[in-house]
Formats: structure tokens, C-alpha cells, sequence
């Protein structure tokens, strides 16, 4: 996790693609992490001063959710019906079992901004 974590603080990163033996295993998040943080366990040991063993944890223990992803051909509005129903903020763009992106619930706000002039 502290690796993970300094990545993401370092880079600005909210969300961070986990792959595994060259292979997408999920997506970890911020906001994963911070529930991870203040659970009973993690929240004990933080207070009794054990932040290490906290920190040392491995990543793919925070990830909960099924992997969902998408190709590069997927229209924008089938992309967000999928990441509606799925209740995820991003979705991985897979070409061949490749990781080529990720699609995130800001892209989609620039997009509509774009669109609607406000922003260009």
C-alpha cells in the first residue's frame, strides 16, 4: 500500500491500473484506499502506532470489485452505461489484452463541457 499510495501522490494519480504478471487485475482508487485506512483493523493498528504493517499490506487485498472493462470501438454513451451499471469512476480501455487507457468519470464531464462550449 505505501508504495502504491507515494505513486499516487507523487504522479496526482486518484486510480492506479493493478496488473499482475502483464495481465489487468483491477483498478485501485484513492478512495479505496481511505476506506481501507479508517476500517476497524487498519484504524487499530494506525492508532496503536503499527502503521507499518498497515502500509506493508498488499494492494490486490483492497480491491473488491470485479474487474470491468471495455474496447476501443465502445460508443462514449454505451461506456457510461456500463460504468453506471457497474457503480465504478473508471473503466479500462482493453485492445487485444492490452491496457491501452482509462476512461474516467472526468473525461466524461470534459467532454461534455467541450460539447457544450464551455470549455474548449
Amino acid at each position: 500500500i505505501e508504495k502504491t499510495t507515494k505513486m499516487m501522490v507523487q504522479k496526482g494519480f486518484r486510480r492506479l491500473p493493478i496488473v499482475q504478471d502483464g495481465i489487468l487485475t483491477g483498478i485501485i482508487t484513492s478512495s479505496d484506499i481511505m476506506k481501507y485506512m479508517g476500517s476497524g483493523e487498519a484504524f487499530k493498528k494506525i492508532v496503536t502506532g503499527d502503521i507499518k504493517d498497515v502500509m506493508e499490506q498488499p494492494i490486490k487485498t483492497l480491491i473488491k470489485r470485479p474487474l470491468v472493462s471495455t474496447e476501443p470501438e465502445v460508443e462514449l454513451g454505451q461506456a457510461a452505461k456500463i460504468m453506471v451499471e457497474n457503480d465504478v469512476g473508471s473503466l479500462p480501455i482493453m485492445d487485444g489484452g492490452s491496457l491501452i487507457g482509462i476512461l474516467t468519470e472526468r473525461d466524461f464531464l470534459r467532454a461534455l463541457a467541450e460539447h457544450r462550449g464551455i470549455i474548449s
